[in-house]
């Protein structure tokens, strides 16, 4: 805290102790930006001078307080207590935070042309952050820099992910470049927090390469730390490094460590809403801490939701929403990429939850991204402008040979999620007279889409059994992009059977193949040489387990009403198809902590009717149009997935079991 000794006084007038100095009770010689003394004892990250120390009539109190809630977020139970209001004021400055982005309806778009849009409140000064910032989280944030301790380990963690990754929605530059400039145990709390609760700026001229200065080094901040122990913790999650970071950490690593990450970018983001505005790291925190909470705790837990709801609020208060040529070229790409991806996301939650949609295109005018290279980011402007023009009209590198890159999986998925924004507007609605021919559009313009796609990301999941010609990630992500495809056929073909019953047929083909996609995914997978069990459970999750329901109530009301399947394909493929899902959901319930209670209630009810089918055989009574009730309840369930049996499997039938 530079400064802090001539600044920092007590009410008798002497100098103010450093926080670790004081609560032992020895003499500090007030060192700048650390005393000697917390360098000797290796507790230098701990070292900061608080300008309004706990007094003698609390301290002990509120010192047992913090070692209390200390333990609880690091060992203990997610939800960590918070002893003060966040506030979205910088308690420092009398001038609120700005607005962020203000639109063409604003109260000040009458003053566009005159207002002053560079003006921004004051900066606090150093003393001024600290004193902003409460006791109690600046004691976090110095907790926090101790894992710094173990960057190698972490920085080892990162390099993994990012070397096997192709979902990656941050440049992979961006953060590498941040880890080698990280200063390790030389930082102070006090200067981070300084550091934090300044305005990031990015000047116009700034180019990619020396991005990561403005948040590293000498200027680091909260985020970029949390930025990284959200992405280390993702990695924990998909056991990679295993044996290098089981060694460091315990061999029951993957059940503390993502959780300590996922409690530091909680507490980050929490010091982040008194400290400094809105800026595009606490969008990329916030963008990761949602994934590491979905592998945590499931896409269907309401800590989630709330996650994606928070994204999505800060995207259009920061204003990615909207395309600016006002941006340096590296800078423009990074928030397309990010927006791009948090754009997707929404749509898979609120397909897999049925709920509406937060991020709308209506209200966006966000370019996809382009088909570029991570590595081509950091190119100074010049020749990032001279790469850009080798790319086709549509934005695709078409260079042969073909290459896969990760803003290349932003782009389809991101032009598939528009077409899904479409249905969920569909299903989320009342039927009208208009729907099915509504629908019926969105199954053509998919195909045209899919069809439009450069030919080397469509190709079929069948490229598992091709020689090894394709990295591990590059099949799976060509798997992800085929069974998104795929499922919104599924969908349309769901809705459309609530208005035309020859839906039928259509709705069980694409079942059978989003199934057969699902378990070659699990059959290759685990031949693989990354683990890809989790990608198997989302998987599972979000394709496998809607179409198993509709193609087993298929089969079990054949077998009830003697009417030949409206589907071409061998009916003792599906039954095959089905009893290998099922061994899979028995697999995941015994080993998955997060989904294992939805696997086994879901393979229960699946088992029964399964059993049901095997055991009873096709029946000889006459067929009545309206017993294939069962099948139309299950598909007009408005991707209600997850309320139940009801919800997952339709309305049940007399002769359904409990």
């Amino acid at each position: 805290m530079a400064g802090a000794g001539k600044n920092v006084r007590r009410r008798n007038g002497k100098f103010a102790s450093c926080e670790p100095c004081r609560k032992d009770k020895v003499r500090c010689d007030h060192g700048i930006p650390v005393c000697s003394r917390c360098i000797q004892r290796d507790t230098a990250t701990r070292c900061f001078y608080h300008p309004a120390p706990l007094t003698r009539k609390s301290e002990r109190k509120d010192d047992q307080h913090e070692a209390r809630t200390d333990a609880i977020a690091v060992e203990g139970p997610d939800r960590e207590p918070s002893p003060c209001k966040v506030s979205a004021c910088n308690p420092a400055i009398e001038t609120p935070l700005p607005a962020g982005y203000l639109g063409p309806t604003s109260f000040l778009d009458a003053f566009a042309e005159t207002r002053d849009t560079d003006k921004q409140p004051p900066m606090p000064t150093q003393t001024e952050a600290a004193e902003a910032l409460p006791a109690y989280w600046a004691h976090k944030v110095a907790e926090i820099l101790r894992w710094l301790k173990d960057l190698p380990i972490i920085e080892h963690l990162v390099h993994e992910y990012y070397r096997l990754s192709q979902s990656a929605a941050i440049p992979a530059p961006f953060i590498l470049n941040a880890l080698a400039s990280f200063l390790g145990d030389t930082t102070s709390a006090t200067s981070v927090i300084h550091n934090t609760s300044k305005r990031l700026t990015i000047p116009p001229t700034t180019e990619g390469s020396g991005f990561h200065e403005l948040f590293t080094g000498r200027q680091l901040r909260l985020e970029i730390i949390a930025i990284i122990g959200a992405i280390a913790g993702k990695a924990s999650c998909f056991a990679l490094a295993h044996s290098k970071v089981s060694g460091h950490f315990g061999p029951d690593y993957q059940a503390r460590f993502p959780r300590r990450m996922m409690t530091m970018c909680d507490t980050v983001l929490q010091v982040c809403r008194l400290l400094t505005p809105t800026n595009d790291l606490i969008v990329w925190l916030q963008h990761e801490s949602l994934l590491l909470s979905g592998l945590l705790h499931g896409d269907t837990s309401s800590t989630t939701w709330h996650r994606l709801g928070e994204l999505s609020t800060t995207l259009f208060e920061l204003g990615l929403h909207r395309e600016s040529n006002d941006l340096p070229i590296f800078l423009a790409e990074a928030r397309r990429r990010i927006f791009a991806a948090a754009y997707q996301l929404d749509k898979t939650v609120a397909t897999f939850l049925g709920r509406p949609p937060r991020i709308s295109i209506r209200h966006s005018d966000c370019k996809p991204p382009l088909d570029l290279a991570d590595e081509i980011l950091t190119a100074d402007s010049a020749h990032l402008q001279l790469i850009t023009r080798t790319l086709d009209d549509s934005g695709w590198n078409l260079q042969e040979p073909p290459v896969f890159q990760r803003a290349s999986w932003i782009r389809v998925r991101f032009e598939l999620g528009t077409l899904r924004e479409e249905i969920l507007e569909l299903s989320l609605r009342p039927p009208s007279a208009d729907t099915a021919a509504q629908l019926r559009d969105i199954s053509l313009r998919s195909e045209q889409t899919w069809s439009s796609l450069p030919k080397h990301l469509r190709t079929p999941a069948t490229a598992w059994r091709e020689p090894d010609t394709l990295s591990v990630s590059a099949r799976l992500m060509l798997t992800v992009a085929h069974l998104t495809h795929l499922y919104d056929d599924f969908l349309v073909q769901r809705l459309l059977l609530r208005e035309d019953n020859q839906a039928q047929g259509p709705l069980l083909k694409v079942s059978a193949q989003i199934l057969s996609t699902v378990l070659t995914l699990g059959t290759y997978g685990e031949a693989a040489t990354v683990d890809l069990r989790r990608d198997f459970i989302l998987a599972i999750l979000l394709y496998g387990f809607p179409s198993a329901s509709v193609l087993v109530k298929a089969l079990q009301t054949q077998s009830r009403t003697g009417q030949p399947l409206p589907y071409a394909g061998s009916r003792a493929a599906l039954i095959r198809d089905l009893s290998v899902f099922l061994s899979h959901l028995e697999s995941i319930t015994k080993t998955d902590k997060v989904h294992g209670l939805l696997c086994e209630r879901t393979s229960r009810v699946l088992l029964q009717i399964l059993d049901e089918v095997l055991e009873s055989g096709p029946s000889s009574a006459p067929f009545a149009p309206s017993e294939l009730g069962d099948l139309s309840d299950l598909v007009s369930d408005d991707l209600g997935l997850l309320a139940g049996r009801d919800g997952l499997l339709g309305r049940r039938g007399p002769g359904d079991c409990d």
